[in-house]
């Protein structure tokens, strides 16, 4: 056998080899793309609950203004916090790199003041380092398609802690934002000061009957306020969930294709190579006999 037959025949079994682990990465990163987006409408559906509840509560807040939650000033943020939320799993492309990308233009030498930066997801983390990207803190969360909401919740209240505190004036969460099927953007968005405008719209028709309230509405405001801080920041990490798995799965069907093709391929080859080594057998046994 030719080394050449013999090296194509060991591509071909290792290509085999790697076909069903494509086809079962691309069936895992499916099915966490869809928990994704499911559990994201499920979010989306409890923070217009939310949203119904405040609007019952704000006539009994007292005089209150949209202006105090927007952050009016937001150009005078002296101390900030950049969350930067990236992928702990490999086979995404350049998921992390574009992250870091506008991490890199948007704020370094372009904010005048104090940058902190968090950072969630190994990957990312491991690729700034290569950078020599200083981080403040790497947060590790629990889950598995996507991190859980109570712990979401215990790092939004770290989060509100330092902000109560005046430790941050502003924070902003770097993500990859999910467009369709294996497409996305970097984008930032703005957890504090949290844009209630942006969620809450005064002219909505709501059906809910006069409400009795025995709570204090303030404690009730701010309860809610709390909760509406975290689901905004849940919906960023669902966002980047759903965007990492659909890209993870369109590039391991990509791959999955082009194993099949190669494996096609090599088919053709080691059967062309084997029929011309038998060929050059014959002829080396007709010629040792004397027939040629």
């Amino acid at each position: 056998m030719s080394e050449t037959l013999q090296r194509n025949q060991e591509r071909l079994g290792n290509i085999k080899t790697i076909e069903p682990l494509l086809g079962a990465l691309r069936t895992i990163s499916l099915g966490a793309w869809r928990a994704s987006l499911a559990k994201k409408s499920t979010m989306e559906e409890y923070s217009n609950n939310l949203l119904g509840i405040l609007d019952q509560i704000i006539p009994f807040v007292g005089n209150f203004s949209y202006s105090d939650t927007v952050g009016e000033g937001v150009n005078r943020v002296k101390t900030k916090l950049i969350f930067v939320i990236g992928s702990d799993r490999g086979f995404c492309g350049k998921f992390d790199t574009n992250l870091l990308d506008k991490l890199e233009t948007d704020y370094f030498g372009q904010f005048q003041g104090t940058l902190r930066i968090w950072m969630s997801g190994d990957r990312l983390i491991s690729s700034a380092e290569q950078r020599n990207i200083e981080i403040q803190r790497a947060v590790a969360l629990t889950g598995k398609s996507y991190p859980s909401y109570s712990s979401v919740y215990n790092f939004s209240r770290n989060i509100l802690q330092d902000y109560e505190k005046f430790l941050l004036d502003g924070v902003d969460i770097l993500y990859n934002h999910y467009d369709n099927a294996g497409k996305y953007h970097s984008e930032i968005g703005q957890l504090l000061p949290f844009n209630i405008g942006k969620h809450y719209n005064s002219e909505q028709v709501s059906d809910w009957p006069n409400p009795i309230i025995e709570t204090q509405p303030v404690l009730i405001y701010g309860r809610i306020m709390e909760q509406l801080i975290t689901v905004s920041l849940y919906n960023y990490f669902l966002e980047s969930s759903a965007s990492e798995h659909s890209t993870r799965y369109s590039l391991m069907e990509e791959a999955g294709h082009n194993a099949g093709r190669l494996i096609e391929d090599l088919n053709m080859i080691v059967q062309m190579g084997r029929r011309h080594a038998i060929t050059q057998e014959m002829q080396e046994l007709a010629a040792g006999a004397g027939l040629i």
